[in-house]
């Protein structure tokens, strides 16, 4: 179970996903895509990202460059518009994998969901809930995003520094110090920085998204 909902589970995805993104087939898995698509378009991709961000301590799967009009942003579409569980759960199992290549996993002593643009955004806490279901790390759901704050893609970058729509849940921290900050989609860095600055050792955490949009 994911919380208190399991926001339509896989009945929700396999309705309002029921082909493949690339080819439109009915033989679509959990991916979204279809076995061939999937090992042509996207496992391509896994293999050939740079993965060199700007921000220190990012890691990502996908970059997603905002020039491009491809499968990436219908498969940014999908699993935004329709909470596709179970394709979450799939790219999540896909990120701990890189993420155990690259860290230590089992250092972190927390996943923490970085709130998303507004209140029914559940995006970055089904991607903290499956991180956590497969390593088993404690989700620590302490951000929140303040009532009234503008949207992040609504502001520039000068307006994105001095704007922080983030704060605490409640007052009283866990002394976690080495914790791994999710969201779907990094491309400022800016929430990352925001949220980060709240928490007791922000040098020490780290930050894992699906997709890298540079601006």
């Amino acid at each position: 179970m994911i919380g208190k909902s399991n926001w339509g589970g896989p009945l929700k995805q396999y309705l309002l996903s029921p082909v493949c993104l690339k080819c439109s087939s009915f033989f679509c898995n959990d991916s979204l895509f279809c076995s061939g698509c999937y090992k042509k378009e996207i496992k391509f991709k896994l293999v050939h990202t740079d993965n060199i961000s700007h921000v220190q301590n990012h890691h990502y799967l996908f970059e997603w460059r905002k020039s491009e009009n491809n499968i990436l942003s219908q498969l940014v579409y999908r699993l935004k518009s329709d909470n596709s569980v179970r394709a979450w759960y799939f790219y999540a199992d896909l990120m701990f994998k890189k993420l155990n290549a690259e860290t230590d996993f089992k250092n972190f002593e927390a996943i923490v969901p970085v709130p998303g643009s507004n209140k029914n955004s559940v995006h970055s806490y089904i991607f903290a809930q499956a991180l956590s279901q497969i390593s088993s790390i404690p989700v620590l759901d302490i951000l929140q995003k303040d009532t009234g704050s503008k949207q992040q893609k609504r502001l520039n970058a000068i307006e994105r520094k001095l704007n922080n729509p983030f704060s605490l849940k409640q007052t009283q921290l866990e002394e976690f110090t080495n914790c791994l900050l999710v969201d779907d989609i990094l491309t400022t860095g800016t929430s990352f920085q925001q949220s980060n600055g709240l928490l007791i050792a922000p040098e020490n955490n780290t930050v894992a998204s699906l997709f890298y949009r540079p601006k």
